[in-house]
């Protein structure tokens, strides 16, 4: 009889032999470590906000990758719960149970020295967190009435902005109706990196256009956030004559100033708004957000 977990009838009546009591305990005891382990997932999830950062896109990145860790640990521990191996040893259980319902010892750690020890199943293969396919929760696709949303408030700030969406092709074209203006394009591609939903691509084969998107592309947020990144796009209108906000120089090294960063600013009213600053990439490092 095969003892592979997608093979073995659940329910299954017969006694069990040695081998197969040993597959399930070994079963047991690896998904008895998971489960120990998940009582970490909101203490891994938080634990950044308790690290000094160089900068809150650096936070987020760490909190992102932590996040990917944690989902990818419940995935984990959710597949072996589903698996037909586990749903038979859980039937087997309670039928054991129901049979001999007396003198069932309950598990004691001080009996079991080697309880964080992994064990091999030899009947099936280890399914590890490089494995688990984030694709449906990490990974968005293009989300038609989230993007008409966003375009709706974004064109409220910025009216001066032609946006166009293509549903079909699931991208977003924008351009300023500057002249100097750089074009974008917003894309959703299908099996996108895990922790991003969508790339900024530049439209233009122009050196420029590749240094700005290149900038745009190290922004965590700028792959996550929608709202965000199309707030962000049209203060690249004057690249090309904003000074960076740190040295106060156009060009620095023969680069200009690509990176943005949005701050609180005080505005004449004593109310304040987010602008975004230009900043050099080597200016960057050097920036703090106020």
């Amino acid at each position: 009889m095969a003892t592979n977990g997608s093979e073995v009838p659940i329910g299954e009546s017969a006694q069990w032999d040695e081998a197969r009591l040993q597959s399930a305990l070994d079963r047991l005891h690896n998904m008895h470590i998971q489960l120990r382990q998940l009582r970490e997932t909101i203490p891994t999830l938080v634990q950044p906000m308790h690290t000094h950062h160089a900068s809150p896109a650096h936070l987020y990145k760490a909190m992102s990758w932590n996040a990917i860790t944690a989902t990818k640990s419940v995935q984990l521990f959710t597949h072996y719960m589903r698996d037909a191996k586990t749903q038979s040893i859980m039937q087997k259980t309670k039928e054991s149970q129901n049979q001999e319902p007396n003198n069932i010892r309950s598990w004691a750690i001080t009996d079991h020295a080697d309880w964080l020890e992994k064990r091999v199943e030899d009947d099936v293969k280890e399914l590890t967190l490089d494995e688990i396919d984030l694709k449906q929760t990490i990974v968005s696709t293009f989300d038609a009435e989230e993007v008409r949303a966003a375009i709706a408030t974004f064109k409220q700030r910025h009216r001066h902005v032609e946006v166009k969406v293509d549903e079909a092709a699931k991208t977003i074209n924008i351009r300023s109706s500057s002249s100097a203006s750089i074009p974008f394009r917003i894309n959703f591609p299908a099996g996108q990196e895990q922790g991003k939903k969508f790339l900024v691509e530049n439209v233009m084969d122009a050196k420029l256009h590749k240094t700005v998107v290149a900038s745009i592309a190290e922004d965590p947020r700028a792959s996550e956030d929608l709202d965000y990144t199309l707030d962000m796009l049209p203060s690249y209108d004057d690249v090309m004559k904003r000074h960076c906000y740190l040295c106060n120089e156009l060009m620095l090294n023969n680069q200009w100033p690509t990176v943005r960063k949005q701050r609180k600013a005080k505005k004449p009213d004593g109310s304040f708004e987010m602008v975004w600053e230009a900043l050099h990439g080597a200016c960057e490092p050097y920036y703090k957000e106020t």
